[in-house]
């Protein structure tokens, strides 16, 4: 589960599949196994990544939306839920250190953090649960988004050869700082 007992991997692919890759459980030797993810994307799944807890994941698809996956043990299947609309592809998700928010880049140039969080999702989506909390307008496409590892920044690097940082304890409306670069652009980063 999610408490790091079982090594899984999450994969997506252009032809608009997810799958969750896993061993057998008990096994720590034997081959990894596919488990569906029930997307139901009309395009390409372009990015993922893992919640810190490990229950739940993200995938950023072609289809302007970002699918947020949970495991659905009667199913024994992997099972989706839209959260937010973009004007073009999503190519970056990161999970807030909480799980309690997502961050989503976007090809329109946009990067948004959306609240996810587990209580509000189950059974069935309440608000606050995929509405946005941050809407940042880069003016070129997002490649990367991440936060801090204690949460309190929000950094995006965009196609334009930019770094923007925003400080989440000024609030939505806080300022962004931004780092211009003469070089090209900068397609991931990471915190320390």
């Amino acid at each position: 589960g999610g408490d790091g007992s079982t090594l899984r991997l999450v994969s997506c692919s252009e032809d608009r599949t997810a799958f969750v890759w896993q061993r057998d459980p008990g096994s720590t030797s034997g081959p990894f196994r596919p488990i569906l993810v029930e997307l139901a994307a009309p395009r390409a799944a372009l990015c993922t990544s893992w919640a810190p807890n490990g229950g739940r994941f993200a995938v950023g698809l072609a289809s302007r939306d970002t699918a947020v996956c949970y495991f659905k043990e009667d199913l024994n299947c992997w099972i989706a839920m839209k959260v937010g609309r973009s004007k073009a592809s999503v190519v970056a998700t990161a999970w807030h250190p909480t799980g309690q928010y997502l961050a989503t880049g976007s090809m329109d140039g946009r990067c948004m953090v959306y609240d996810v969080s587990e209580d509000n999702m189950l059974p069935q989506p309440r608000p606050p649960w995929g509405e946005a909390q941050v809407s940042e307008d880069t003016g070129s496409w997002v490649n990367a988004v991440m936060f801090s590892p204690n949460g309190r920044y929000l950094a995006f690097l965009s196609q334009d050869a930019t770094v923007r940082i925003k400080d989440l304890s000024g609030g939505p409306q806080a300022v962004v700082a931004v780092v211009s670069w003469r070089g090209l652009p900068f397609l991931r980063g990471a915190f320390l």
